[in-house]
C-alpha cells in the first residue's frame, strides 16, 4: 500500500510541474515535500517502527484528495492567458513612509533584544554553547519569552524580504538590504530555532524563484548559506552536530539528524493516529482564540501547549507533521483539512501572477507553512504571527498601479 502512496504523490508532483500551473505553484511545493518524506521513509524504513496499514490508507486518501484539487486547479487554469507568465517583481512598490521607520525599529531593537536574550540565558553569553542552550531551554521548556521584543523577529524577516525585492527593483540601497539581512539573521539566532532560518530563507528566496529570475549560481550560493547556518545552529544547540567531534562523526550524526527531522515526524504521526481516538473539537486548531480569552480573562479556558511530549520512532521527536492539530480535533476528517489549504495558496499564487504587487509578498509569506507541512502545523497554530505579518506587509507595500488581465 505504501507503494501506492508513493505513486500517487509522484503523479501529483509530475502534474504540478506543468507549465500551465506556473513555477513555484503551491502544488509543486506540496507534492515535492511529501514525495521527499515518503521516499525518505521508504529508503530508511528499516530504521523506523512499522507503520499501521490504516494510517497509510488514510494518508493515501488525503493525497488522492490533494491530487483531485490539483486536477481541478489544472483544468481551471486552461483559460488563463497569463498562466505561463511569472509574477513581475517590478509591480511591488515599497511604501517608504513606513519602510524606513520600521527598518530603524528593527535595527535599533536588536540591542535590547540581545540584552533580553542574556537575561533569559541567566546572564551567560549567548555566543557560547552553554549560554545558547540555556537560552533555548528557557524559551522552549520554561515558558519564558522576549516579551514585546519577540514581535521584532517576524518583523525583521518581513523587512528583509521587502528589502531584497526593493534592492532588485533599485528602490533600496544594497547596504540597507545587507544590514537588515544580517540583523534578521541575528534575530533568528536569538530565537534559537532552525525553523526561523528556514522562514527567512523562504521569504528571501521564493519571490525570485517564482519570478524565474534566480540563477543556478545564486541558488547554489543561497543553498550553501542556508545549510551552513542550519549546521551552525545545530552545533550550538547540540543537535546532530558537535564542535568537539571529528568531521566524519559530524557527517554521520548530521545525516541521522536530517533523517530524524524529515521522516520521524511522519512516523510519530502514525503513533498519534493509533493511540488517539477522542476528538477535541477545535481546542488545537483554534488555540489562538483560546489563548486570547485566557489572557483577557473573559472565559475560564486554557490554551493547549504548543510543545508536545516526545515519542520514540525510534528517533526521539515531539513534532507530528501538519496533520497532528487537525487529527486531534476532528480525527479522520482532519486529514482533509491540510490539502484544502492548497486552494487558498493557489488563489494567492494566481493573484501574484495576474495582479502582482503585494500579492507576490502575500504568496511568498504563505509558502513557509506549506514547506513546513512535513514538520508541524504552521497555519492556525501561528495565527498571531500571521496577523502581524499581514499587517506589516500592508504597511510596507503600496497598491500596485500596474495591472494585468483579470483572472
Amino acid at each position: 500500500m505504501f507503494e501506492a502512496l508513493l505513486l500517487v504523490t509522484f503523479i501529483g508532483f509530475v502534474l504540478s510541474n506543468h507549465g500551465r500551473l506556473g513555477t513555484g505553484n503551491p502544488y509543486q511545493i506540496y507534492f515535492f515535500i511529501w514525495l521527499t518524506v515518503y521516499t525518505g521513509y521508504y529508503l530508511t524504513r528499516d530504521l523506523f517502527i512499522r507503520l499501521d496499514n490504516t494510517f497509510v490508507f488514510v494518508t493515501l486518501v488525503s493525497q488522492y484528495f490533494a491530487l483531485f484539487l490539483l486536477i481541478i486547479s489544472y483544468l481551471k487554469s486552461a483559460g488563463i492567458t497569463t498562466a505561463n507568465r511569472a509574477p513581475d517583481l517590478k509591480t511591488i512598490i515599497i511604501n517608504k513612509w513606513f519602510y524606513y521607520p520600521l527598518f530603524l525599529l528593527v535595527v535599533l531593537g536588536a540591542y535590547p533584544t540581545y540584552l533580553k536574550a542574556i537575561e533569559l540565558a541567566n546572564g551567560q553569553s549567548i555566543f557560547t554553547i552553554i549560554g545558547f542552550m540555556t537560552l533555548r531551554n528557557s524559551i522552549t521548556y520554561e515558558g519564558r519569552d522576549f516579551g514585546i521584543f519577540g514581535y521584532l523577529t517576524p518583523l525583521s524577516m518581513i523587512v528583509a524580504m521587502v528589502s531584497a525585492i526593493g534592492f532588485k527593483n533599485k528602490q533600496v540601497n544594497f547596504l540597507f538590504f545587507l544590514m537588515i539581512l544580517l540583523v534578521s539573521l541575528f534575530y533568528c539566532y536569538m530565537a534559537t530555532g532552525r525553523t526561523y532560518i528556514l522562514m527567512l530563507f523562504c521569504f528571501i528566496f521564493m519571490p525570485f524563484f517564482i519570478a524565474k529570475i534566480f540563477s543556478k549560481k545564486s541558488l547554489i550560493i543561497t543553498g550553501l548559506a542556508f545549510v551552513t547556518l542550519f549546521v551552525f545552529i545545530a552545533g550550538m544547540s547540540g543537535k546532530g552536530v558537535s564542535f568537539d567531534n571529528t568531521f566524519s562523526q559530524n557527517v554521520r550524526s548530521f545525516q541521522e539528524n536530517i533523517v530524524g527531522y524529515t521522516t520521524a515526524p511522519f512516523v510519530a504521526m502514525s503513533q498519534l493516529f493509533n493511540n488517539f481516538d477522542e476528538p477535541e473539537y477545535g481546542i488545537n486548531s483554534l488555540r489562538f482564540f483560546f489563548a486570547v480569552m485566557q489572557k483577557l480573562g473573559v472565559a475560564e479556558v486554557t490554551s493547549v501547549d504548543l510543545v508536545k511530549e516526545y515519542v520514540m520512532t525510534p528517533f526521539p521527536t515531539n513534532v507530528y507533521t501538519v496533520y497532528e492539530v487537525y487529527y486531534r480535533d476532528f480525527l479522520y476528517y482532519g486529514y482533509f483539512i491540510p490539502p484544502l489549504f492548497l486552494l487558498f495558496h493557489f488563489a494567492l499564487y494566481r493573484y501574484a501572477v495576474v495582479k502582482g504587487g503585494r500579492w507576490i509578498l502575500f504568496y511568498t509569506a504563505s509558502t513557509y507553512p506549506l514547506v513546513m507541512m512535513f514538520f508541524q502545523d504552521q497555519y492556525f497554530s501561528l495565527t498571531s504571527q500571521w496577523i502581524q505579518m499581514i499587517f506589516w506587509l500592508f504597511l510596507l507595500s503600496s497598491r500596485s498601479r500596474v495591472g494585468r488581465s483579470q483572472m
